[in-house]
């Protein structure tokens, strides 16, 4: 359901004419609705079940924890926004294989911000990737009816790698908020500022932005709801079932696949197929690379041993030893601690396109 994420956001801005701003606001309002109501349902569950509530004992103060949020919200909303607006400049797939350089981007960043070291396997797949990227580059641009066409591919792509650092800088502070914050909070704040500020971004030309939406016509309001729903949704619901049932490791194995429903989609509804020999053989290049390092990752993390997981001294490892301390003198705080940890990994794994909603 990935793939179609970017088919869809074009298609409501080209074909459907809609107003970006107003089109990001409004189908992250109703995507948080979606989420908000599973919260609930989940949470009188657990009360209903006897379960505790693991929200009551949180370790950083009231302005802390704020604090962290707002942060988390800012990044992950300029996130969701830049990734919305980048299809509007041109075709989907183009987007989505910018995308997939997400890993590159999340291990440059956890290693600038927490200390993480870099994995030797990840600069012979960049390399090749990037090689893959210059073909398809290069292929597009023989194949440009314009140079308007070329441009806005340009732009699209630009604004979609920018999309992505600030992807990876969402990642890496759900890791730093790990077991302070649980993904369902980091997601409101998110939905929080994201639909307060794309708001505000119509005022000026509140008419111009929102009049269009009393005339849509079927086909876009069903683009929409598949959209909220099922893409922002749904798809983020079933992508923590995977992870719980396959592994963070073993899902992250199969994203690349997302580039195959992209590419069938964005040619059956908008007509935007790969052309030519030079761009086929890069995007092949730029997913073999991709999905070769994200599976020696996978069966590497299988052999590591739990003393592998953060480099000695770094920022985590010392945020990780405080909270082990204080789930020993607190039973109650262990298990949410190992809440949190179980929700934080699924968040950076799957649902960081959710909020990668990706998406996130």
């Amino acid at each position: 359901m990935w793939g179609c994420q970017p088919v869809l956001t074009r298609y409501l801005q080209t074909v459907g004419e809609l107003d970006r701003w107003a089109t990001v606001c409004a189908t992250q309002f109703a995507s948080a609705v979606f989420i908000g109501v599973a919260a609930i349902v989940r949470r009188l569950a657990r009360q209903s079940g006897g379960e505790c509530d693991m929200d009551e004992t949180p370790s950083w103060s009231v302005q802390k924890r704020l604090a962290a949020g707002f942060t988390f919200g800012c990044i992950a909303s300029v996130r969701a926004t830049t990734n919305f607006i980048s299809t509007g400049f041109t075709s989907a797939w183009h987007i989505t294989t910018i995308a997939m350089f997400g890993p590159f981007f999340t291990a440059t960043a956890s290693w600038l911000a927490l200390g993480e070291r870099m994995d030797s396997r990840a600069w012979p797949s960049v390399c090749v990737a990037i090689t893959g990227a210059v073909l398809v580059a290069t292929g597009e641009a023989h194949e440009a009816e314009d140079s308007a066409t070329l441009w806005g591919a340009v732009a699209g792509c630009s604004l979609q790698a920018l999309s992505m650092c600030f992807s990876a800088s969402a990642r890496v502070t759900m890791k730093a908020t790990a077991g302070h914050l649980t993904s369902t909070q980091l997601l409101g704040f998110q939905y929080f500022v994201v639909v307060i500020a794309t708001f505000a971004m119509t005022i000026p030309r509140f008419a111009q932005a929102w009049g269009p939406w009393l005339r849509l016509g079927t086909n876009v309001w069903v683009a929409l709801f598949s959209l909220a729903f099922f893409v922002q949704w749904i798809a983020a619901e079933m992508q923590v079932v995977l992870i719980r049932r396959l592994g963070p490791a073993a899902y992250t194995c199969f994203q690349p696949l997302r580039i195959v429903s992209t590419v069938a989609v964005d040619a059956i509804f908008l007509g935007e197929a790969v052309k030519g020999a030079l761009s086929w053989a890069g995007l092949v290049l730029v997913v073999g690379a991709i999905s070769t390092y994200l599976v020696a990752k996978a069966l590497g993390a299988r052999n590591e041993t739990p003393g592998k997981i953060e480099p000695k001294g770094s920022f985590m490892e010392m945020m990780q030893n405080t909270i082990r301390r204080m789930g020993r003198s607190d039973p109650r705080r262990a298990a949410y601690v190992s809440v949190e940890r179980t929700e934080v990994s699924i968040e950076e794994d799957g649902k960081g396109d959710a909020a990668d909603v990706e998406g996130d």
